[in-house]
C-alpha cells in the first residue's frame, strides 16, 4: 500500500470536491417573478420560507424569514430562526417556497 502526505489527500478532496460544482443556474423572466410574488408575500405575512440559493458551486438550502428586498444593494434581507440578520445577493437566489405557518418575532 502507498503512503500519501496529508498534502496529497487534501489535494484529491478538493479536487474531488470541485468535479462537483455547478455553474450558477440561469432563471427565465417566469421563474424571477414567482420568486418575487412569493418573497413579497412572505414578507407581508411574515411568514418562513425555505430559500435556495447558489453559493460557491453548490445549491444549498436555508430555512429563514424574509425581512426586506434591497433594491439598491440587490440583495435579500432574512432572519434565521435564532434572529440573525443574512444578506442573499439577488442574484443567488435560485428557489423560494412558503415554509409554513409558523411567524417570526422579527
Amino acid at each position: 500500500m502507498r503512503m500519501m502526505l496529508p498534502e496529497h489527500i487534501a489535494r484529491i478532496r478538493e479536487d474531488l470536491e470541485n468535479e462537483k460544482k455547478i455553474d450558477r443556474p440561469i432563471l427565465d423572466e417566469d421563474e424571477l417573478e414567482q420568486i418575487g410574488r412569493t418573497l413579497q408575500e412572505a414578507i407581508e405575512k411574515h411568514s418562513l420560507i425555505e430559500l435556495s440559493h447558489y453559493k460557491d458551486g453548490f445549491i444549498k438550502q436555508a430555512i429563514c424569514y424574509p425581512v426586506r428586498l434591497d433594491p439598491i444593494t440587490k440583495q435579500l434581507i432574512v432572519h434565521d430562526s435564532f434572529g440573525i440578520k443574512w444578506k442573499y445577493d439577488f442574484q443567488d437566489v435560485i428557489d423560494v417556497h412558503l415554509g409554513g405557518n409558523e411567524q417570526s418575532n422579527y
